[in-house]
């Protein structure tokens, strides 16, 4: 699939500058100050930061499910923006079940994306059951990081609550924390991947430049349940840092 663009909420403070797509609550773009595009995104839209919700691949309610859940595919409402301070900035998004939803996951819920700018980049996603059932749910955040080339580059860390992803040839380090999740999940395309039907489109050349590192509840056996009234947050922090120490 090709992402569509529909708005572009953007937020500069003296930590940077980061963009959110209201389709899908996605981070486009985050410019750290004084410092390189972290987001890796193709011609056709496909990259930046897509969320997963409330199920990750094939694990859908029904046999023709999307992948990746609903969530990517939806419209959110800009909820406002809070300034903190000069140096700490805050988007908010919200998506909340309707007919369409409905006709992809038939629960009633909310999902609240919060974009937080500040020393580093902080993605919170929190979904709540709003209805009377319970339901279960596969999740995550499924970042794609520029980078000179995937092949040479290490995640390095425990890879539970952090890790780091290092680029030496570009000299740079990503430092990651995360909460919510078991850990994290490397994927590193290779030079088929653009041909995959299971890959939102990338060019030929595209799988040098990226590698995903993600984190969330992917398998089906180890989803959560949601009660009514019960919510659930998965959160994200990506500082970007020069040099290799």
């Amino acid at each position: 699939m090709t992402f569509l663009f529909c708005a572009i909420v953007a937020v500069t403070n003296l930590c940077g500058t980061v963009s959110v797509d209201t389709y899908g609550a996605r981070v486009v773009s985050y410019v750290p100050a004084g410092g390189e595009e972290v987001f890796f995104v193709s011609e056709s839209g496909t990259g930046g930061m897509p969320l997963c919700w409330p199920w990750f691949a094939g694990h859908g309610p029904f046999a023709d499910s999307r992948r990746h859940g609903l969530a990517r595919y939806c419209e959110f409402r800009f909820a406002g923006e809070k300034r903190h301070s000069a140096h700490d900035s805050e988007l908010t998004f919200r998506l909340v079940s309707d007919e369409s939803t409905r006709s992809m996951f038939p629960h009633e819920f909310e999902l609240t994306v919060s974009v937080r700018l500040a020393e580093c980049l902080t993605v919170s996603m929190v979904g709540r059951n709003v209805g009377t059932e319970s339901f279960a749910v596969t999740e995550a955040l499924h970042p794609y990081f520029a980078v000179s080339d995937q092949t040479k580059c290490t995640v390095e860390g425990e890879c539970v609550s952090e890790c780091r992803l290092v680029d030496p040839v570009k000299g740079r380090v990503f430092a990651f924390t995360q909460k919510g999740a078991d850990g994290y999940y490397v994927w590193r395309p290779n030079p088929e991947s653009h041909l995959s039907g299971n890959v939102s489109p990338i060019g030929p050349d595209d799988w040098r430049r990226f590698i995903c590192v993600e984190n969330g509840t992917l398998k089906k056996e180890k989803a959560y349940v949601l009660n009514p009234g019960e919510s659930h947050t998965l959160v994200r922090t990506v500082r970007w840092m020069k040099g290799m120490d």
